[in-house]
């Protein structure tokens, strides 16, 4: 069985800094719907690329799921073609992203995928990820490609650049 790698979409994927406040704000439809607004994140896509070569791609998005003809015509447009699967939160779901996300992982789990990583931006999630043993990395989506890369991620990918910070949780 392929090992499974999850991405995040808003904030990961996409750079979602100049709507960010409305998400903070509880401004959640206002938020959403700007989303065509973003720009990919260049590093996060070329990690999404170099990943999918050779292991299952999820993208695991707290977007409920009235708005996948944005999400998918986003990741189209902005060059994510391949083959993954786009898990949504349900209409009307009112579990936090930290909840909706491990529930969805943790299925998973139960069927026996194995989930290598989980590619996420929000602190609140990776804690509860990896309060329940799952790998994750942490996203940042403002720094500079000066840093050097994470352990985890260097063992992933080796020394090359990248703006992501390991957190295994381990």
């Amino acid at each position: 069985m392929a090992k499974l790698i999850v991405f995040d979409l808003e904030g990961t994927l996409t750079n979602d800094s100049h709507r960010e406040h409305l998400r903070l704000a509880g401004e959640y439809d206002a938020y959403h719907s700007l989303m065509h607004l973003d720009k990919p994140n260049e590093d996060m896509k070329n990690v999404f690329k170099l990943q999918s070569k050779s292991k299952k791609i999820i993208i695991l998005t707290g977007k409920e799921r009235k708005h996948l003809r944005s999400a998918s015509k986003w990741l189209i447009n902005n060059g994510f073609i391949g083959n993954y699967q786009l898990f949504m939160r349900p209409d009307g779901d009112k579990r936090s992203s930290p909840k909706f996300k491990l529930d969805v992982l943790m299925e998973m789990r139960r069927n026996g995928e194995d989930v290598e990583c989980v590619y996420e931006d929000r602190i609140d999630v990776v804690e509860t990820l990896n309060r329940h043993g799952f790998n994750t990395v942490l996203v940042h989506k403002d720094i500079e490609m000066t840093e050097k890369l994470p352990t985890h991620a260097e063992q992933m990918f080796g020394k090359e650049k990248s703006i992501v910070e390991n957190d295994t949780g381990k």
